[in-house]
């Protein structure tokens, strides 16, 4: 290829297109430099009620995120409320269209449950839901 360059001065023009397709094809260096999306999550954190409160001793605070494809994700750790008793309330953007029930751990490894209602109250409920519920791994997609 250099021999062919010193002898003819330039590329061929097959050359020059088939670099071009392959430039456009990659998405160019400045579409790649300026195209990233912010994937950053910004947590908020719930406001408990009912005697609910932030477990953060090693945990990250309780509370929740709506990610860029519109799924809710839950995480943190809360306790002190009874049972079954509603612990915080999510936006109204964040909510559920429909009640979900869903498994979490609770104090000493038990399964309980989360309760996720459409107007966004969450409820942790087990035997154990009050000394420990766990909220990490609980996802959804809002207003499906």
């Amino acid at each position: 290829m250099t021999a062919y360059l010193r002898r003819r001065g330039r590329p061929s023009p097959a050359l020059v297109v088939s670099c071009l397709a392959l430039f456009a094809a990659l998405g160019g260096g400045a579409y790649a430099a300026t195209s990233s999306r912010d994937t950053t999550l910004h947590w908020q954190n719930a406001a408990t009620v009912n005697s609910w409160t932030l477990f953060t001793t090693g945990y990250a605070p309780a509370g929740y995120v709506k990610d860029s494809n519109g799924v809710v994700h839950l995480r943190g750790s809360i306790r002190g409320g009874a049972s079954g008793s509603v612990a915080f309330t999510l936006p109204k953007a964040d909510r559920p269209s429909h009640y979900l029930y869903l498994p979490i751990f609770t104090s000493g490894g038990t399964v309980g449950n989360v309760f996720i209602a459409p107007n966004g109250q969450v409820k942790p409920s087990g035997a154990d839901a009050s000394a420990d519920s766990s909220l990490d791994g609980v996802s959804f997609v809002a207003g499906e």
